[in-house]
């Protein structure tokens, strides 16, 4: 381990330089409940940053807008990290029905 990342731990933070996607939810899952489930679609592609250790869902968070994903909550200890295109787009809303006369 680099200085910076033993550092870095030291203070609850995880560095990350140029790691996959992948590789990053897996230190995030080894030191929280919540786990982060990555698609493998996003799974090889690259992520560069400094978070907070005990935070994975901001983490989802910055790396889906990074992205252009989404970060999805199906349950409470679950995370799943997806392309924006793969995500279940809630229905539309329907409109207001007009005030009658």
């Amino acid at each position: 381990m680099d200085a910076a990342r033993e550092l870095a731990w030291s203070n609850r933070r995880l560095v990350f330089d140029d790691d996959t996607i992948a590789a990053a939810a897996e230190e995030f899952n080894r030191r929280n409940r919540v786990q982060i489930v990555v698609d493998p679609a996003f799974a090889s592609e690259q992520v560069r940053g400094v978070f907070q250790a005990d935070d994975p869902a901001s983490f989802a968070e910055v790396v889906a807008a990074r992205k252009k994903g989404v970060a999805l909550r199906p349950s409470r200890d679950v995370i799943r990290l997806q392309p924006q295109n793969n995500a279940v787009q809630a229905p539309p809303a329907t409109p207001p029905h007009p005030a009658a006369p």
